[in-house]
Parts: C-alpha cells; sequence; structure tokens
C-alpha cells in the first residue's frame, strides 16, 4: 500500500503510519491520492477528519483524478465513509465506520488529539490518543492508517512533527516526511519528495534512496499538469504519480539543499544573536559562540562567521557596527516570505501576519 509506479509500497499493512511535513508541502494530497488508489481497486476507505469538510474531501478526490461519478458510485456503495468526529469516537461508531476497512486516513493528528481533551505536548496524552484511535483501529480491524501531522514552526526540530517526542516513539509503522520541492499550483503541478523519517521494520529504508548519514528517500510524488495527464486502461484520469528517484541526481541535489538550508539557519542564528546586543556591538567572537558553530563544519569559525556578517551589512540587515537592522528579503539566499514570518514569530519578534504586512 502506498505505492510507488514500480509497484513498491511505503505502508505496512494493519499498522499506524505517520505522515509530517511544511503547510503546503503536499502531506494531505499525498495521503489522499493513496484514497483513490485503494477506491479504484474496490476496497473501503474511511476519513476521519478534523480539519475539512465532506464536501472539501470529494473535492480533494476529484482534484486528485477522480471522476464525479467514481465518487458518487464509492460513497453511495459505502466504499468511502466519512467522519468529522467530535471527540473520540466510541466502540459502536468506530465498528460501523472501519468494519472491512483497508485504509484509514486520520487527517490531522493535533486537531485529533485535542479533540479528546489532550495535550499534544504531553507524552502520556499521546500514549492515550495513540491507543484510542489509530492503533486500536489497526489492530481491531486490520486496517492500514495514516495520521497526518504537522511540523513545529521555525528552523529547530523540523525533521519531527510537532508536539511530543511520543508521537515518534508510538508509530509502530513507518513514519515519513514530505519535503515540497516544487510549490503545488493549480493547473501547473507540483512535486514533494517522501523521506523516511522512522522506520522500525526497514523495509521501506531498505527500497530507498541513501542521500545523508540518516536519509533515505522513498520517492517522489508529482502532480501532473492537465496536458500531460494520461488515462489507465479502464478510461480513468490519472493525475498524480510516486515514482522512484534517480540517485545521482538527488545526491547531488540535496547537497545542495542542505547548504542552502544551513546558510539559512546560520542567518537566523546571527540575528538572534546580536539582537541580544543591541545597542551595544557583539565581538565576532560572542557570536561565533552563540550560533553555535562546530569544528566539523567550519575548519575558522571566526573568519566564516565574520565574512558572513559582513555579507548580511552588505545586504542592509545589519548595521555596520554589527547590530540588528532589518529581517531578509524574500529572495536573498533563496528565502521565502512564509519562512521569514514563520522564524520571525518564532523569536517572538512580530506576528507572522504583522511580518508579511511590514514586508
Amino acid at each position: 500500500m502506498g505505492l510507488r509506479i514500480d509497484g513498491v509500497g511505503c505502508l505496512y499493512p494493519g499498522r499506524f503510519n505517520l505522515l509530517f511535513g511544511d503547510s503546503e508541502s503536499g502531506k494531505s494530497m499525498v495521503c489522499f491520492a493513496w484514497a483513490v488508489e485503494r477506491l479504484r481497486v474496490g476496497e473501503i476507505v474511511v476519513v476521519i477528519d478534523y480539519e475539512d469538510s465532506d464536501d472539501g474531501l470529494l473535492q480533494r478526490l476529484n482534484d486528485l483524478g477522480a471522476s464525479w461519478e467514481e465518487i458518487e458510485t464509492w460513497v453511495t456503495s459505502d466504499r468511502l465513509r466519512y467522519v468529522n468526529p467530535d471527540g473520540e469516537p466510541n466502540d459502536e461508531a468506530l465498528e460501523k465506520l472501519c468494519s472491512g476497512a483497508s485504509y484509514v486516513v486520520i487527517d490531522a493528528t493535533t486537531e485529533s488529539v485535542t479533540s479528546m481533551g489532550l495535550n499534544d505536548n504531553y507524552g502520556t496524552d499521546i500514549a492515550a490518543w495513540q491507543r484510542a484511535l489509530p492503533k486500536k483501529i489497526a489492530k481491531t480491524f486490520g486496517s492500514t492508517v495514516v495520521a497526518i501531522d504537522h511540523t513545529p514552526h521555525g528552523w529547530e526540530n523540523k525533521d519531527r512533527p510537532t508536539g511530543s517526542q511520543h508521537k515518534k516513539s508510538g508509530v509502530d509503522g513507518v513514519q515519513i516526511k514530505v519535503e515540497n520541492t516544487m510549490p503545488f499550483v493549480q493547473g501547473k503541478g507540483g512535486t514533494s519528495r517522501l523521506v523516511v523519517s522512522k522506520d522500525r521494520h526497514a523495509s521501506v529504508r531498505g527500497v530507498s534512496v541513501k542521500t545523508g548519514p540518516k536519509k533515505f528517500v522513498f520517492g517522489e510524488f508529482a502532480l501532473i499538469p492537465p496536458q500531460e495527464q494520461a488515462t489507465d486502461i479502464d478510461g480513468r484520469k490519472t493525475n498524480w504519480a510516486l515514482t522512484p528517484v534517480e540517485e545521482a541526481l538527488l545526491a547531488g541535489e540535496d547537497r545542495a539543499s542542505r547548504a542552502l538550508a544551513a546558510e539559512h539557519k546560520f542567518v537566523f542564528k546571527i540575528i538572534g544573536a546580536v539582537k541580544e546586543h543591541p545597542p551595544v556591538r557583539a565581538s565576532v567572537s560572542e557570536i561565533k559562540r552563540a550560533v553555535e558553530l562546530s569544528d566539523e563544519t567550519v575548519g575558522d569559525k571566526n573568519r566564516y562567521t565574520a565574512a558572513f556578517m559582513q555579507r548580511m551589512v552588505e545586504a542592509g540587515f545589519l548595521n555596520p557596527d554589527y547590530t540588528f537592522k532589518a529581517w531578509p528579503h524574500e529572495g536573498w539566499l533563496g528565502f521565502d516570505d512564509e519562512r521569514i514570518a514563520d522564524e520571525a514569530e518564532h523569536v517572538g519578534e512580530l506576528d507572522s501576519g504583522k511580518c508579511r504586512e511590514a514586508w
């Protein structure tokens, strides 16, 4: 289940699996594309939705290539089941909803947890939620369960979901991070990569491409533009694909993206450090200690820090005495407005809406 075009899957049947990623990374799109995949082979799919509506779900399935005739058939034959619950579903409701279901989507984790009166940041509450919903469904009905989750704001801990660390430790299937590589635009498509974050059974990691010490990419999900869409042997439209990635190409791209991400993180650490010293100039050595450069990363830390800070002075983000002047603007070093706003909000500078207005 969760198949690439070569027939290799990334979801463990009868287990609790988790997909997470930044806003607009495509995580929900991937999960609902898999729903279309299972419905088209005659299986029962359940969507437990805490974020949208039934109309929203049907539109998403249509956007993923399912015709309205197909969708009507799935609904009237009780193979597509939807619920927007308020709180924890009882045993009777779960039996009616999930009996016979091969694939269950929970959208999204944090909203589901809080609807039960639990706290997303407490490990004991996360464990209680997992026992009450995703693991219970997987164990009782043998369904493949996928929960959708978000990443925290700011640069720190972007490789895990929001909230308690127990989210990861409680997953008994696979945990995958969805990383957007080309923004999804209606009528033009877009792409995201599926990166294995946890794989207790090691089967998914074994069919993925290694791009770093602990990074394995299972495949690339692509939303296909209308002019490139195809139909299957039954005449049904297919407008998405999950494909393997080319190892050599991916490795080169990954090195470049890691370098860019490191520079972005370094910029924000420098800004955070200089803002602790206004209006007195912070020395390079103080900045160096604040940004925590490692010897493995940079050979001459003082020289590297000074050179980078000079670049920021020239770009107009630091004053000549290294005091804070302005946040980076969109386009500098590949920054985008949303990421800058999230980081500014993270350090308490402004809320994200005011940040965008200010720029």
